[in-house]
């Protein structure tokens, strides 16, 4: 399994700007599947917004 990891900027019709981590698995037998997972440091601005998106 390889992985990558970072931060990863969007721009939201609503919320506006959000700064989440970024998590990505990609099976080695078969690269064409990913997993992505993104999160909001706890606490923060960027997780008040995600959470107000319900």
């Amino acid at each position: 399994m390889q992985f990558g990891s970072g931060t990863k900027v969007f721009e939201h019709p609503t919320v506006g700007r959000l700064a989440l981590q970024h998590e990505q698995l990609r099976l080695v037998a078969d690269v064409t599947l990913v997993v992505n997972v993104y999160s909001a440091a706890p606490g923060s601005i960027d997780a008040q917004q995600f959470a107000a998106l319900g």
